[in-house]
């Protein structure tokens, strides 16, 4: 419920938390909604980056993973004599992890990204990468839900960008991209 809330601009989550008529619960998304952080605004430039919760969910859960991982392969040098099957066992385990944990390191490497919109073009920053889409050229939109996001396509280039759900403002994001790249009024879509 409070995903669905971050997604919404900041004037619309407002009115939405306002509307609610149960006291602990407006208190409650309101400081989930405070807590996760919010799209910025400066000037022509919009930023969307993830939620804090689910960047801290994602680094405990690597940190788990790794740490099973490491168990599991101390655990077949220090218990040397352990039968054919619980050896197995547990290397299939530590390979799980190994897995796992280079997931969840992949996954907080894209959580840590920033979409910038501005009326020219897209770009994901990434740690001093920028990876930008001009609205001048030909784009294709298409919608992902399976996979809970949009992307956006240059067609010439084949370069994509993700638009996850879970990005603060994720609505207004898509509106804007709509208004600029593909020439709509915001009220259109």
């Amino acid at each position: 419920f409070v995903q669905r809330i971050l997604a919404l601009e900041p004037e619309e989550q407002q009115l939405r938390m306002q509307h609610m008529w149960l006291g602990l619960l407006r208190q409650y998304v309101a400081e989930s909604v405070a807590a996760e952080g919010s799209s910025e605004r400066h000037g022509m430039v919009e930023r969307f980056p993830f939620g804090r919760r689910h960047r801290a969910e994602n680094a405990v859960l690597y940190w788990i993973t790794l740490l099973v991982g490491l168990s599991c392969i101390a655990a077949l040098f220090v218990f040397s004599r352990l039968n054919a099957a619980t050896a197995w066992l547990v290397w299939v385990v530590a390979a799980c992890s190994a897995i796992g944990t280079a997931w969840f390191r992949k996954r907080g490497q894209h959580l840590a990204t920033v979409l910038e919109v501005t009326p020219f073009g897209i770009a994901e920053l990434d740690s001093g990468r920028r990876r930008v889409i001009a609205f001048a050229h030909p784009l294709l939109f298409r919608n992902r839900p399976l996979l809970r996001r949009a992307e956006l396509v240059a067609v010439k280039s084949g370069e994509v960008l993700h638009l996850d759900y879970r990005r603060l403002g994720f609505v207004r994001l898509v509106h804007l991209v709509a208004q600029h790249a593909f020439g709509r009024n915001e009220d259109a879509t």
